[in-house]
């Protein structure tokens, strides 16, 4: 079953989640980006503050994001079914099996996944689920902006609204 809101995007990661997600790899206009929350880093901590910034990336780029993510998640299905064995790296959340390729991704992902802040666009962003009835329901993301790059972020000490 397909979201009804035709706007809301594929999120293929979530790297940081904190009353729900923070940073990772999703579509905007069609096109994969990371995306950044800006929650976190106002003065004012405000409830209802939706604010992501986005930078675009390669399809190369989010197919290993992708590939790393799915790493991950086997470390945390083997998590929830009580056999984690012995990590290997106190940092990395993935399977001893996986650490190499992991660690290789990493290394090639750190040079790209990152605001730029020459092509920085500032969205406002809600996620949802596709379905709830299915077993593996597709995250999705509506990030709503002119599409203009936003590169001024400070005035006066405090971050601008749209």
């Amino acid at each position: 079953m397909k979201h009804s809101d035709p706007l809301f995007e594929p999120v293929y990661t979530v790297d940081d989640y904190y009353d729900g997600p923070k940073s990772g790899v999703a579509n905007y206009g069609g096109q994969p980006h990371f995306y950044r929350s800006l929650a976190l880093d106002t003065e004012e901590w405000n409830p209802d503050d939706d604010l992501f910034e986005l930078s675009p990336i390669s399809s190369e780029v989010r197919d290993l994001a992708v590939e790393d993510f799915r790493l991950c998640q086997r470390w945390q299905r083997s998590a929830i079914a009580g056999s984690i064995p012995t990590l290997l790296d106190s940092t990395a959340r993935v399977l001893p099996e996986d650490l190499p390729r992991h660690q290789a991704i990493i290394e090639i992902l750190k040079p790209h996944l990152y605001i730029n802040p020459l092509q920085r666009i500032l969205v406002r962003g809600q996620f949802s689920q596709e379905s709830e009835q299915t077993s593996n329901p597709a995250l999705l993301a509506r990030f709503l902006s002119g599409g203009a790059p936003y590169n001024d972020p400070v005035k006066g000490g405090r971050r601008d609204k749209l």
